[in-house]
């Protein structure tokens, strides 16, 4: 670990002399350093796992002709799903610069990579969590309220995330300076005692997050039970509604998945704030639960992906589980859900209506 840990400093610990800082964690304790191996470790697990669901869409936005007949990039899903990929991975980028600390045993604030892990962690965090909020909100137009949302606002929309997050990481720039990131618990992050650039540029967005989709997916299974529920002939339409009902299952693990990971390190640094500081094992072990963010997102797409190819080459029609995960017969992200005159049966529509090759 310790030989990893010096090619990724790129530093040479003979050239190298950190200045010194009231804030540095030098040295670290074991607790700190069995923490930081931990977090490290499942962090190049979960970055691994996401580059790879990187490459993969990647090359099929670039030669989707081979696989698609449409662009692949107008499917919504995938290309929320990749932009949610593209934040995880920065989350882990961020925690895997902790083989820095471990290498030099100590974690200075002047050190070039306390900044860098600053930034990446303070994009990464709260940009997970806004496309974990997009997934919720446009499932839920998509299923609930049957809107059709136009190739150019959903660009708009993603374009205004990415600029949103730029500005996350620039206001603390701003208001402290070179200072903005030093050490904290076992790793950099914004200056200790900066209550309000705690919140307001990093811990609102990510509880924010956590309760608007639970109450969107709370409502989205309502609905969806509530149609099953009004559906007196169903016909050959039971399948497409079963289906309905598991794509909806899986897009609302994805909120659950953010939950359980993000609640224990925001929980812990409020609690510090409050003046009730949580143990140094406790800190690692939250922020080793949150770098796991990035490989349960691309195991979640991965299965549902699988399961929705498999159930449309049985049907051999177009369907939501198609066009929300982007890899069946049907279309390419620019669906939408309408109802028949037959008893409120749910049925579900396409503009895209195409084979996809595997």
């Amino acid at each position: 670990m310790s030989g990893i840990a010096h090619l990724y400093s790129g530093v040479n610990r003979s050239h190298y002399q950190p200045r010194s800082h009231a804030e540095d964690i030098d040295p670290l304790d074991p607790q700190q350093r069995q923490g930081l191996i931990a977090v490290s470790c499942i962090a190049a697990v979960s970055l691994l796992a996401t580059f790879s669901l990187l490459c993969f869409l990647t090359y099929r936005f670039i030669f989707w002709k081979k696989y698609h007949r449409r662009p692949l990039g107008h499917n919504h899903y995938v290309v929320l799903v990749y932009n949610l990929a593209l934040a995880d991975a920065q989350q882990c980028l961020g925690f895997m610069v902790s083989l820095r600390w471990l290498d030099k045993e100590a974690v200075h604030a002047s050190d070039p990579f306390c900044f860098l892990q600053g930034v990446w962690l303070q994009i990464g965090d709260p940009m997970s969590g806004l496309f974990v909020l997009a997934i919720a909100i446009y499932t839920a137009l998509r299923v609930m309220g049957d809107y059709h949302i136009s190739h150019r606002l959903f660009v708009t929309v993603i374009v205004s995330l990415w600029v949103f997050g730029i500005l996350l990481f620039i206001i603390p720039i701003a208001v402290l300076g070179r200072w903005a990131w030093l050490p904290a618990v076992a790793w950099c992050w914004i200056a200790p005692g900066q209550l309000a650039l705690w919140v307001w540029t990093h811990y609102f967005w990510i509880f924010l997050t956590q309760f608007v989709t639970l109450l969107l997916y709370i409502a989205l299974f309502m609905q969806i039970r509530r149609r099953i529920a009004e559906c007196t002939n169903l016909g050959g339409r039971r399948n497409s509604l079963r289906n309905m009902h598991r794509v909806a299952s899986y897009m609302v693990v994805y909120p659950i998945i953010y939950t359980i990971l993000t609640v224990p390190l925001a929980a812990g640094r409020m609690a510090s704030l409050a003046g009730h500081t949580p143990s140094m094992t406790y800190f690692c072990v939250s922020g080793t639960l949150m770098t796991l963010s990035g490989l349960c997102d691309t195991v979640l797409y991965t299965l549902a992906r699988r399961q929705s190819v498999l159930d449309s080459e049985r049907r051999g029609s177009s369907n939501l589980t198609s066009d929300l995960l982007g890899s069946a017969e049907g279309g390419l992200g620019n669906g939408y859900v309408g109802r028949t005159s037959r008893g409120g049966e749910v049925m579900v529509q396409s503009d895209f209506d195409e084979d996809i090759r595997y």
